[in-house]
């Protein structure tokens, strides 16, 4: 084994030694020899690269597990609640609370993942400044084309009774509950409220008792309940990344669509969910 005296210290240092320790301080008597911090800076760098490259591989492919079991998990008691709908021979699929609820929810899931999956070519129209569209003439048409025609079409419409034009703010609400399905969603939608918020008023009677929460009602058993709850429903969200996805997605929306900023859009959409 080749041993290398150090002229300043005068101390036998092993080459072959990976000793990253007082690797600057040595210094060889042959010029033919490398340096000795240039060998241990570089085994280092190598080292450390590869620790970070087996660490980024490492939490790619333990992501990718974690989405694979979620997935799968969530097929399975898809695949479990449609054979025990199908045995109990009930006609019933359960819009409400049931079958019907559960492919709901995954429908909406899987179609968001879907179609951003499909839209993620164009999401480079997105970035485009405003301010390169403004000198062309495409997009001054396509609005002043829109306006007119929704401007004739309420002339058109209202022509007996101008009042008509009053609640144009709540137009949407109004053509939506107009049909039995959009009633029923809604009754649907504040059923499901009711029924979540309910587990509040269940968990308080086991804490406090029956008599404090439905015959008195004391505001401090029963309505604060309700705060807890929601507070640790929004806790465990948080905790596994939900609600961050939900307050990005809407603020992405709400700054498409107001023209907010970044900045305003996600901290609106974030006071919604952690401003209690």
């Amino acid at each position: 084994m080749e041993m290398v005296i150090n002229t300043s210290h005068q101390k036998p240092i092993n080459k072959d030694e990976n000793n990253l320790q007082g690797c600057t301080s040595i210094f060889f008597e042959s010029q033919d020899v490398p340096s000795t911090d240039k060998v241990c800076k570089e085994e280092f760098e190598q080292h450390k690269n590869w620790r970070l490259r087996l660490l980024l591989m490492s939490n790619d492919k333990s992501s990718l597990v974690q989405i694979c079991l979620y997935n799968a998990v969530i097929v399975i008691y898809l695949l479990a609640a449609i054979n025990h709908w199908y045995k109990s021979d009930s006609e019933d699929i359960g819009w409400k609370n049931g079958l019907g609820l559960l492919i709901i929810i995954s429908s909406l899931y899987y179609g968001f993942i879907i179609i951003r999956l499909l839209l993620r070519p164009l999401r480079f129209l997105f970035d485009i400044k405003s301010e390169a569209l403004t000198p062309t003439l495409i997009k001054g048409g396509a609005l002043c084309v829109f306006f007119a025609s929704f401007a004739v079409y309420l002339f058109l419409d209202t022509q007996n009774n101008r009042r008509r034009l009053l609640p144009l703010l709540g137009l949407a609400v109004f053509v939506a509950l107009g049909w039995q399905m959009g009633r029923y969603v809604v009754q649907t939608v504040g059923e499901l409220s009711e029924k979540f918020f309910s587990f509040a008023y269940i968990g308080a009677e086991v804490t406090y008792g029956h008599e404090l929460v439905d015959n008195y009602g004391v505001f401090a058993f029963k309505v604060l309940s309700v705060l807890f709850f929601m507070c640790f429903v929004i806790e465990i969200l948080f905790y596994y990344g939900i609600i961050q996805k939900i307050v990005i997605n809407l603020g992405w929306c709400l700054q498409k669509l107001l023209g907010t900023t970044a900045a305003e859009s996600v901290n609106t959409c974030a006071s919604v969910f952690l401003g209690m």
